[in-house]
């Protein structure tokens, strides 16, 4: 094989490798063996290259964030990504952005091809290919499309009747909450709504659902709230009292679902326990119900309470 004269070409002209390739008798007979193509030439060339990843909602977050790193670092100069990278994420130093499709949005074009030119790039290229569709035509015929195209102003459906309940549901828990819940509302947890303490018979979330069809109907301000979010809604001419109602039954579904997942993992727990109380799947199972589930930690369920190793008396 033929050894490169000059080792990455510094201090040569440019031209001076494309000659020396051309002029080299070794690599005239490795071209007629088949044994130098124009790889062995980008190689003794020393050309650029890309190196990509992937960027999309498939890839762990944690992938993601070492990704972005090494691409901002110019450890990676090629992100192929989905619309991961469309908001949100601020990578100085892009000059091209390239899409493989025209996006079906002018608002989606304008996001994409903002990413780059961020950082007082002097040129940055927006390319996009415009497929055989009617959309992708009619973009190539109309390039000024995203720039000319006046964007809607976004809007809620007041429509869907599922919707408008949930937001009933919301603002009747926060009335609920407002004098029943103790001190800080942010660090409250599903383990203190749904289950029972020993000093209260009822869990609150029971009481909750009590309250929404008893107490409910006198609290003035919460009635007023309710009326003024059923205004030009698919609710708007039900009655209170029913939404209520409804409240109070979600409710005791949810209810009944946390339990039932609860119940699982505790039984789950209980196939796996060991003596000593601290195998890895008992940690696991314990993790998973603390802080998933949201059980308060200073009341912890008996059962998933490591059993400690006893100490022999002496």
């Amino acid at each position: 094989m033929p050894v490169v004269p000059h080792p990455f070409w510094l201090e040569t002209e440019p031209e001076e490798a494309e000659r020396w390739l051309e002029t080299e008798p070794t690599i005239f007979s490795l071209r007629a063996l088949g044994a130098w193509s124009d790889v062995n030439d980008r190689i003794a060339r020393f050309s650029p290259y890309f190196r990509s990843v992937e960027h999309s909602a498939q890839i762990a977050g944690a992938t993601l964030t070492h990704r972005e790193n090494d691409f901002k670092a110019g450890k990676l100069n090629l992100l192929s990504c989905s619309t991961t990278m469309e908001m949100g994420v601020d990578i100085g130093g892009l000059t091209a952005v390239a899409m493989n499709n025209v996006p079906p949005h002018p608002a989606n074009f304008l996001q994409r091809a903002g990413r780059a030119g961020r950082r007082g790039e002097t040129v940055a290229v927006s390319f996009t290919l415009c497929k055989s569709t009617p959309h992708g035509e009619a973009v190539f015929r109309n390039p000024l499309w995203p720039f000319t195209t006046a964007l809607a102003v976004p809007r809620v459906s007041l429509q869907s009747a599922p919707i408008v309940q949930r937001h009933v549901n919301a603002l009747s828990l926060a009335a609920f909450l407002a004098h029943a819940a103790p001190g800080d509302l942010r660090r409250l947890t599903a383990g203190w709504f749904f289950e029972a303490t020993h000093t209260d018979h009822s869990a609150p979330a029971e009481r909750f659902g009590q309250w929404c069809q008893d107490e409910a109907r006198g609290e003035a301000a919460l009635l007023q709230g309710v009326r003024q979010l059923l205004q030009r809604t698919c609710l708007d001419s039900r009655p209170i009292e029913a939404l209520l109602a409804n409240t109070a039954t979600m409710l005791t579904q949810s209810a009944e679902s946390w339990r039932a997942e609860i119940q699982a993992l505790l039984d789950n727990l209980e196939i796996v326990k060991t003596r000593e109380g601290d195998s890895t799947p008992e940690r696991a199972i314990g993790r998973k119900t603390t802080r998933r589930l949201c059980r308060r930690a200073r009341e912890p369920h008996p059962s998933q309470t490591p059993a400690r190793r006893q100490k022999p008396r002496s």
